[in-house]
């Protein structure tokens, strides 16, 4: 059956003149936490959760994430799921052996507020410098997702989603106005343009 669905879509290639891409969903590896002391904990919305290296059983306020490779991948602002799917936890603190996290976004957004109104009445501190880091991405370039920057270099974090639609064009049905191709760095004429100093 799929294999006639197929063919049936890479036949009609011609008729539509451009290559048909075809995606599949294939279902990701299942990465398991660390045993509870006492069986199963419940999470409520609101609730801190820790996950860590500690291979003691877990509670109601931490278990293990017996995999270094996602602690030390991430960073405030993520979302790991957990329970299939069912439980959304919000990472608001993490270093390479533990990650700190707020179940459920909306009730994170509420803390947060709360944190702002004490801070803006009781002034703990007084911030003297914030950065804050902009720059332009061209419209061309889809799937830019930019979440809180602490350095310039995480901008990239998400470089490899990027992408530009593009397509193929035979040299003569390119429209009139097109600029030029920059010559690479191999060809004649950059190699003519270059300056040599005696």
């Amino acid at each position: 059956m799929r294999s006639r669905r197929r063919s049936r879509t890479y036949n009609r290639t011609p008729s539509i003149g451009r290559p048909i891409g075809i995606l599949i969903d294939l279902q990701g590896p299942k990465l398991r936490i660390g045993a509870f002391a006492k069986g199963p904990v419940t999470l409520a919305r609101g609730d801190e959760f820790t996950l860590d290296s500690d291979p003691a059983p877990g509670d109601a306020t931490r278990v293990q994430l017996p995999h270094k490779e996602i602690l030390g991948a991430l960073r405030p602002g993520h979302v790991v799921l957990i329970d299939d799917g069912k439980v959304k936890l919000h990472i608001v603190e993490a270093t390479p052996d533990k990650a700190r996290a707020i179940v459920d976004e909306a009730e994170r957004q509420k803390l947060y507020w709360r944190f702002q109104e004490i801070f803006a009445e009781e002034l703990p501190a007084l911030p003297l410098y914030y950065p804050v880091y902009t720059y332009g991405v061209s419209k061309r370039v889809n799937n830019v997702q930019i979440g809180a920057l602490n350095h310039p270099a995480e901008r990239f974090e998400t470089f490899n989603q990027w992408y530009i639609d593009s397509r193929r064009v035979p040299e003569n049905q390119a429209p009139a106005n097109l600029p030029p191709t920059p010559p690479g760095p191999d060809s004649p004429e950059r190699a003519g343009n270059q300056c040599t100093t005696g």
